[in-house]
């Protein structure tokens, strides 16, 4: 071979390396975080991340807006103090499967829960939690601290466990619901939920706040024990939204207190099929505040038939 031969040989070859290298350097950021970060997908709706484990779980955290599904039940006990996820505008699938041991001591932070934050348009759906112990400042639940924003959607999801917070509001699903289109479907929690300080505490969602119509929580239910200064079976106070085919039987006690709600301010709430334990929840009708009808109470029996 002469020497120009081998020059142009060289050059080429220096080329390919450098084509290698942009190749490399620029490949998305999916790809990088599919092979380190999770069990397999790629964060699209159509093969979203794969999550088995713990630490999985907690890369969540680095790819807020992906699509996420559990392949597996996950065990948090080696996180003693978990860091909330969020604020989370992705789509979360737990594939019916369960997290347990969720632990998290922050009484001085606000939006605490697996999740701080749910907006954007994000969805949780197909979650359980079991055996969770939560506690945070203000706006604390199981699942999440709050949704907020333009959107959010919980769906077939459940909690159990005990929920804190040192000033309100807590729910044990979520801590409160603000601004407009909202949704919760199809869930239910088990939890037992104090607020202190004279906050609001609701067995499913503390508070419940919307400037518009949107905001709805359907087919779902309450059964633990509920204190707080505004508390309620299902919800501690809300504020325009509509309620269909809900209950709550949990002991409620507190300052101002509801077998569904504790307060009910403003216009355009709507209830229908939803009803309360009288036995169970320790109230009567018209108890909670500026409202007429906080859900159908039922005794023990004939809600048992319901």
């Amino acid at each position: 071979m002469d020497k120009k031969g081998f020059k142009t040989i060289t050059a080429w070859f220096w080329v390919a390396c450098l084509l290698a290298v942009l190749l490399v350097t620029t490949l998305p950021a999916a790809t990088v975080y599919a092979a380190g970060e999770f069990a397999g997908g790629n964060g699209s709706a159509q093969n979203p991340y794969q999550v088995a484990t713990a630490e999985q779980l907690n890369n969540v955290r680095n790819q807020l807006n992906g699509h996420f599904i559990m392949t597996a039940d996950i065990d948090l006990s080696g996180y003693p103090n978990w860091n909330p996820i969020g604020p989370f505008t992705g789509n979360f699938d737990g594939g019916w499967y369960t997290i347990r041991g969720l632990a998290i001591n922050k009484g001085t932070v606000n939006n605490v829960g697996l999740f701080s934050n749910i907006n954007g348009g994000g969805v949780v759906k197909n979650l359980r939690i079991e055996n969770a112990n939560v506690t945070g400042q203000s706006h604390v639940g199981i699942l999440a601290g709050t949704i907020s924003g333009s959107s959010g959607t919980i769906e077939r999801c459940s909690t159990s466990g005990a929920v804190t917070a040192t000033q309100g509001p807590a729910g044990g699903l979520v801590g409160s619901i603000s601004h407009h289109a909202a949704r919760v479907n199809e869930t239910y929690s088990t939890a037992a939920v104090t607020a202190l300080n004279n906050g609001s505490a609701g067995g499913l969602v503390g508070t419940l706040f919307s400037n518009t119509w949107g905001v709805s929580i359907e087919d779902s239910y309450a059964t633990g024990s509920v204190n707080g200064g505004l508390a309620g079976g299902l919800i501690g106070d809300m504020y325009n939204l509509e309620i269909r085919r809900c209950y709550a039987v949990g002991l409620v006690t507190g300052t101002t207190t509801g077998g569904l709600a504790g307060s009910r301010l403003g216009p355009g709430v709507y209830e229908s099929s939803c009803y309360y334990d009288l036995q169970t929840t320790g109230q009567e009708d018209d108890q909670g505040e500026y409202y007429s009808h906080p859900g159908t109470p039922c005794d023990t029996e004939a809600y048992q038939i319901r």
